[in-house]
């Protein structure tokens, strides 16, 4: 099979080097990001790996120019895949290029949860199960049939970072075996239903600020293990200063009051009231980005927080 890959970020690295290993797929283009940003954090581009396994590559500002769409078209690839690949939507006359299409890796259990960030939104609602989905690419938003799934559980601790890590061991087989299936022609369709589901728009960093007067505490949780770090992160504001939230946790002792005020500080950290109970702060990072236990950082009990 050729394969033309277009990716970005942690789980597109992975999928690159399994698909690069098998000696029946060859990847005869890899399509980066623009930006070329290449840090350890969330947002990383795929080029220093396609240049170390010397596969052909390319940062298009646009995947639907005329430039790139002659590439692709001169390639005569049986199959183009896209994986975390959120530069630009592809237009039909892109997507249909080559001989199968293309598929798109989306990390949630469609018709549910399309859309950016699915795996966030999940953490936030509190689901206990989810599921990644392969898709043949369609004009719509992740509403193309459904060709291949994969269901996890979602634990009570879970938090971003641990659901990441679990969702990027199941792709690559997942993908694996789909291409096979797609070269083999054994693939079965699941067609959506645009009128059924769900669609979740993309976070900004702001929207990861916690009001404790209208949140609960179990809300607060789930919006802070759902933005851990390198994500931007739950906050508040404390005199003044941006505190990002690395660690929280729910507590068994009942403490209530006013919400937003520290309420008890120890060497577990600090307790908070939001809207319905207290809530434990164990880990922060503050706007100096010092990253530190909640008790090392000089909160005072019965002051309120922003």
């Amino acid at each position: 099979m050729r394969i033309i890959f277009a990716g970005n970020n942690k789980r597109s690295e992975i999928c690159l080097k399994y698909l690069f290993k098998k000696n029946n797929i060859e990847i005869v283009l890899v399509i980066c990001h623009p930006d070329q940003k290449t840090e350890q954090g969330y947002y990383r581009s795929i080029k220093p790996i396609a240049d170390k396994f010397n596969l052909s590559n390319i940062s298009p500002s646009n995947i639907n120019s005329p430039e790139c769409k002659k590439i692709i078209s001169s390639l005569q690839a049986d199959l183009m895949i896209l994986v975390g690949y959120s530069a630009s939507l592809l237009k039909k006359e892109t997507f249909s290029l080559p001989r199968n299409g293309t598929i798109n890796l989306h990390a949630s259990p469609l018709p549910f949860y399309r859309g950016a960030a699915p795996l966030n939104w999940m953490l936030i609602n509190g689901e206990t199960k989810g599921s990644i989905s392969i898709i043949e690419i369609d004009e719509g938003i992740d509403t193309g049939p459904i060709i291949a799934k994969k269901d996890f559980n979602i634990t009570n601790r879970e938090t971003i970072i641990s659901l990441t890590e679990k969702v990027n061991k199941l792709y690559p087989r997942l993908l694996y075996d789909t291409i096979l299936k797609i070269k083999n022609n054994t693939i079965v369709k699941i067609e959506q239903s645009i009128s059924i589901g769900s669609f979740f728009s993309k976070r900004c960093p702001e929207d990861g600020y916690i009001n404790f007067s209208q949140m609960k505490a179990v809300e607060v949780d789930r919006i802070v293990r759902a933005l851990k770090p390198p994500y931007p992160g739950a906050f508040f504001y404390y005199f003044g200063k941006k505190i990002i939230i690395v660690e929280s946790g729910l507590e068994s002792t009942d403490y209530f009051g006013i919400p937003g005020r520290i309420v008890k500080k120890d060497y577990e950290g600090i307790v908070i009231i939001a809207k319905d109970r207290g809530i434990r702060i164990r880990k922060i990072v503050s706007e100096e980005q010092t990253v530190s236990n909640t008790f090392e950082y000089k909160f005072r009990v019965g002051t309120d927080v922003d």
